[in-house]
């Protein structure tokens, strides 16, 4: 593919008007889902529940019913803005000013939704929907919360319907000075954790049968931090 005629920008700027601030969705799913259905996408739409957290409407899509299966995962919610009033402009806007997109989302991550997109479309007008392979979008609406009801279920879903993956492109933005600049191959994960530290009680005049919890908590934390947690 030497040319991408679909207009990725356009797509981008859809997408970023839609103030998908988590749990909320905004429309931009159905933005998603509407261009895909035009390609020829089998659409669906996965909503999951779970007590204390928010309600997540979810969208898997899929063309192409055998051979090796490669999966786009993304998701269209994004932070919220803070004090709009700091912004250069509007964080919803999506402006386009000396070629650059101005807005919430922009880069991370639905600009790369819509590279998704752009590409699938560009594929599927040289070869053909009947390429001999499945293709689909794993697109969530809860990532940059508690991330409950997204991916997770939405894999364990894919579990219980056979629905099996060769290979996933995540649009994540990774870069070393600038954005695309640098492709990774695989992502780190993180570990969220309570500690509880229990000392002795003492008193000033017998100081020596107490013991100071926060001095086992600095024992403890500088025991984590000398070691790389990657290894």
């Amino acid at each position: 593919m030497n040319k991408i005629d679909f207009d990725y920008v356009a797509l981008t700027q859809a997408l970023v008007k839609c103030p998908s601030v988590t749990p909320n969705d905004e429309g931009a799913l159905q933005v998603v889902e509407d261009h895909l259905k035009n390609l020829r996408f089998n659409c669906m739409r996965l909503p999951f529940s779970e007590d204390g957290f928010d309600d997540i409407d979810n969208l898997f899509a899929k063309i192409g019913e055998s051979g090796k299966h490669l999966a786009f995962a993304g998701h269209i919610d994004v932070v919220p803005p803070g004090n709009e009033e700091s912004w250069k402009y509007p964080p919803f806007s999506a402006t386009i000013v000396d070629d650059k997109l101005y807005g919430r989302g922009a880069e991370d991550m639905k600009g790369n939704i819509a590279c998704f997109i752009s590409a699938t479309s560009s594929f599927i007008k040289k070869y053909g929907h009947d390429f001999g392979g499945q293709l689909s979008f794993i697109i969530t609406g809860d990532e940059e919360k508690e991330a409950v009801n997204g991916t997770k279920k939405m894999m364990e879903w894919a579990k219980n319907n056979n629905v099996v993956f060769n290979h996933c492109i995540v649009g994540e933005p990774t870069s070393n000075k600038i954005v695309g600049d640098k492709i990774k191959i695989g992502r780190r994960g993180s570990i969220n954790f309570f500690i509880t530290v229990k000392g002795v009680q003492g008193h000033t005049a017998n100081s020596q049968r107490a013991e100071n919890p926060a001095h086992l908590l600095i024992t403890m934390l500088n025991n984590i931090i000398s070691k790389p947690l990657d290894d």
